[in-house]
């Protein structure tokens, strides 16, 4: 993961020490697969308390862009943006980023997680970047992000 999401920031190009990474999940998958969904309910109480962690992380770091890297991250975040994203709200969409893209909805303007408010880009994760994103503009959309996004004051 981290060799493909450095490549991809070399081509933006975006240097790593200006970026932060997180999980939206703070937790681990059962089993021996280090991939996979927790399939779990807004209503959960892990998925809750990620929530109040991603969108502290958020108002602490002022990010311009959040860029969710795979379909989990993507659903993880448009579930909790208070319908402000036309991403689906399951990462079990199958062909998810097609349903995003055929819409032109991958780049998400001003969008308002906590007190602040940031672009939002869905992305393929980058360790199924190369089987998953051709012929998907991903540099074009993080480039176009931080573009249209000015720093925080």
């Amino acid at each position: 993961t981290v060799r493909h999401r450095l490549q991809m920031l070399n081509e933006v190009p975006i240097p790593p020490e200006d970026c932060f990474f997180t999980n939206a999940y703070m937790a681990l998958i059962a089993g021996d697969s280090n991939v996979g969904d927790l399939r779990l309910l807004d209503s959960d109480p892990l998925e809750q308390a990620c929530q109040r962690f991603f969108t502290r992380q958020v108002d602490l770091l002022s990010p311009r862009v959040v860029a969710c890297l795979g379909a989990p991250a993507c659903a993880f975040v448009a579930r909790h943006c208070d319908g402000q994203i036309p991403w689906p709200r399951s990462s079990k969409v199958a062909r998810y980023f097609r349903s995003i893209d055929a819409t032109g909805a991958a780049l998400q303007s001003s969008v308002r997680i906590g007190a602040k408010s940031v672009a939002v880009v869905a992305l393929v994760h980058p360790s199924y970047r190369q089987l998953n994103a051709r012929g998907r503009p991903e540099v074009e959309l993080l480039r176009a992000a931080l573009r249209d996004t000015p720093p925080p004051m």
